[in-house]
């Protein structure tokens, strides 16, 4: 992260993700946004994952990212890096890609999980074909794809603000 940029992160779940962004590095700007409603995820267990690793509580943002951000909820952020583990649908992962675009640093990372799900993986070609300003860096296969230590892949995408991709 540049200086005043922040971590956000949607789909903050147990907080797992976001400790580990945190760790060595508890001086940086961090924010998650989650409604919390999925699989009894709950602000209180990662508050207490958080006190288990001695870290700061980062700004959490409770809602549905769709209706927090364009209401401003995001107003002063600098995303350095926008970590996107929330809804995969095909229409909420590009939805959860653009959301972002406004908010992003130049030589900002997309980070986005589960992209080994048909769904993930065709809304970042998609996403990737409309967006001359994303450019993949990273493709890590998961499970089903023989590296089960990835869960389910993740990709890595690059912003430009030039726009040349």
């Amino acid at each position: 992260l540049g200086e005043g940029e922040a971590y956000v992160e949607v789909g903050v779940f147990h907080g797992a993700s976001l400790i580990a962004a945190m760790l060595g590095n508890e001086h940086r700007r961090f924010v998650g946004i989650d409604s919390f409603e999925f699989r009894a995820a709950t602000l209180d267990e990662v508050e207490r994952n958080l006190s288990a690793f001695s870290l700061p509580r980062p700004e959490l943002l409770v809602g549905d990212v769709f209706e927090l951000v364009p209401a401003g909820a995001l107003r002063d952020v600098r995303a350095g890096v926008w970590y996107y583990d929330a809804l995969h649908t095909y229409e909420a992962q590009l939805d959860g890609l653009r959301i972002a675009e406004a908010w992003l640093a130049p030589g900002a990372l997309l980070i986005v999980d589960d992209t080994d799900w048909e769904q993930v993986e065709r809304a970042m070609d998609d996403y990737l074909a409309e967006q001359p300003r994303a450019r993949r860096l990273l493709t890590i296969d998961g499970k089903d794809r023989g590296f089960p230590q990835w869960w389910e892949g993740m990709q890595v995408l690059a912003w430009d603000t030039n726009g040349s991709g």
